[in-house]
């Protein structure tokens, strides 16, 4: 009951009437599944390093892509006053870069990248129709 919740966003009084069990019950089952995954957080759950990963640090074609100057450390200060920035890239399932566009604000929307990249002469291709967004914060 308690995946079902999480994996397909039901309110409980949908799997109520799934499952055929009153709310409280499922109520209380969740809280338990809940407090067990929480119990698992110290060994399963690791959180965010600020660090840049090794594969980025070391490569000369994608690090100078996420330095920012000292000079434009104030444009790109987010909202948790650390440097961050938007970065638009295109992978392939092969998660091979084939398009990134970088050097916009943490603040920026995500719109104006994507409007700003369908632009340029050079800027985004989509071939067939086919074109996956995705959406994540890193700092």
């Amino acid at each position: 009951m308690s995946l079902h919740v999480v994996g397909h966003n039901q309110r409980f009084r949908v799997i109520h009437n799934t499952f055929r069990r009153s709310t409280e019950t499922i109520s209380r089952y969740f809280q338990q599944v809940l407090y067990a995954v929480g119990e698992l957080k110290d060994e399963m759950i690791k959180p965010p390093s600020n660090n840049t990963p090794p594969k980025i640090k070391n490569s000369y074609r994608w690090f100078p892509c996420f330095r920012v100057s000292r000079a434009m450390y104030a444009a790109f200060c987010g909202r948790k006053y650390y440097t961050s920035q938007n970065v638009l890239a295109a992978v392939d399932f092969d998660m091979r870069f084939t398009y990134v566009l970088d050097g916009w604000e943490g603040s920026s929307h995500d719109a104006s990248i994507l409007s700003d990249s369908l632009s340029r002469p050079d800027g985004l291709q989509i071939h067939d129709g086919k074109f996956y967004l995705g959406d994540a914060g890193y700092a």
